[in-house]
C-alpha cells in the first residue's frame, strides 16, 4: 500500500522532476543562480570562437575584435528577449543592456593580447570565455528584479564593469596612445560603463545619459590630471578607477534615492584611500 505522503496529484504529475545536478544544489543558490539558457550558450560559444582566434593568430587580426563585438551585441537581443519578454514587452528600455558585454568583447581580448603572451594565452582565452559567460549571465539575471537572481547578478555585473573599466585605462598606457586619445577613451568609456552601474530601478533615458556624461567627464578630467603625476601603467589604470568608483558610488546612490551626506563622505574616503595607496606604492617603488 502506498504511504499517505506519495499519493499523487494532478500538480504532482505535471511537475517536472528535478536533475539530479539540480538536486545537489542548496535551493537558495538554485534560485539565485542566472538563467543558463540555449540561445546564450550558442552565442557564448561562438564568440569564445572569436576570442581564440583573436589571440592566437599570427599577426593579430584587430579588426575580429570589433565583428566579435558586433555581432555578439546584435544576437544578445535575440538572447535577452528570449530569456525575459515580460520587462522588455512592458516598455523597459533594452539598450543599457548591451554595453557592458560589448565593450568586454571589445576591450577585454586587446588587454590579454598585451599582458599575456606564449602558452598562457591558452588560459587567459579561458579565463576571458569564463568573464564573457558570467557577465551575459548576469545581464539575464538582472532583467527582472522579482527574481532571486537579480542582486547577485547585479554584483557580479559591477565587478565585470570595473574590470573592463580598468583593463580600458590600462590600455592607454600599454598602447601608448597620445594624451587626447586616451582623454577621449577614458571619457567615453566611463560614460558607457556609467550606463550599467545606473540602471537600477525605474530607468529614465535622459536622466541615465545625464549621468553617464558626469562620469564620462570626470574620467576624462582625472586622466588628463595624471599627466602631472609620476603614474602610469597599471597603478594609474588603479587612480583611475578608484576615482570611477567614487564618482558611480555617489551617483549611483543619488539614482536609488539612498544619498547622504555619511555615503557620499564614505565614498569618497574610499576613493581617497585607494588613490592614497597608489601613491604610496608609487613612491615606495612598488610600481
Amino acid at each position: 500500500m502506498a504511504a499517505e505522503n506519495d499519493t499523487i496529484t494532478p500538480e504532482t504529475a505535471s511537475a517536472p522532476s528535478p536533475s539530479p545536478a539540480s538536486r545537489a544544489l542548496p535551493t537558495g543558490l538554485l534560485r539565485a543562480m542566472p538563467p543558463i539558457t540555449a540561445p546564450l550558450v550558442t552565442l557564448v560559444a561562438l564568440q569564445s570562437i572569436v576570442v581564440f582566434a583573436f589571440l592566437l593568430i599570427e599577426p593579430t587580426p584587430r579588426w575580429m575584435v570589433l565583428f566579435g563585438a558586433a555581432v555578439g551585441a546584435l544576437a544578445f537581443r535575440g538572447v535577452l528577449e528570449s530569456a525575459a519578454r515580460e520587462p522588455f514587452a512592458s516598455g523597459t528600455d533594452i539598450a543599457p543592456y548591451f554595453f557592458l558585454p560589448t565593450l568586454y568583447m571589445l576591450v577585454m581580448p586587446v588587454f590579454v593580447d598585451e599582458t599575456v603572451g606564449g602558452l598562457w594565452l591558452i588560459a587567459a582565452g579561458l579565463a576571458l570565455v569564463a568573464g564573457l559567460t558570467a557577465v551575459l549571465a548576469a545581464e539575464l539575471g538582472s532583467a527582472r528584479q522579482d527574481l532571486a537572481a537579480y542582486h547577485p547578478s547585479r554584483v557580479v555585473a559591477t565587478l565585470g564593469t570595473y574590470a573592463v573599466a580598468f583593463a580600458l585605462f590600462d590600455l592607454g598606457y600599454l598602447l601608448n596612445v597620445g594624451l587626447e586619445e586616451a582623454v577621449l577613451a577614458s571619457g567615453v568609456g566611463g560614460a558607457l560603463l556609467c550606463v550599467e552601474l545606473m540602471r537600477d530601478g525605474d530607468l529614465d533615458p535622459i536622466e541615465s545619459l545625464g549621468f553617464a556624461a558626469i562620469i564620462g567627464l570626470v574620467a576624462a578630467e582625472a586622466r588628463w590630471v595624471l599627466r602631472f603625476f609620476p603614474l602610469e601603467g597599471e597603478l594609474a589604470a588603479l587612480a583611475l578607477l578608484f576615482v570611477l568608483f567614487a564618482a558611480g558610488a555617489i551617483l549611483h546612490a543619488h539614482r536609488t534615492m539612498q544619498l547622504s551626506a555619511r555615503a557620499a563622505l564614505e565614498y569618497s574616503a574610499i576613493g581617497a584611500a585607494g588613490l592614497a595607496l597608489v601613491i604610496g606604492a608609487r613612491l615606495t617603488g612598488i610600481g
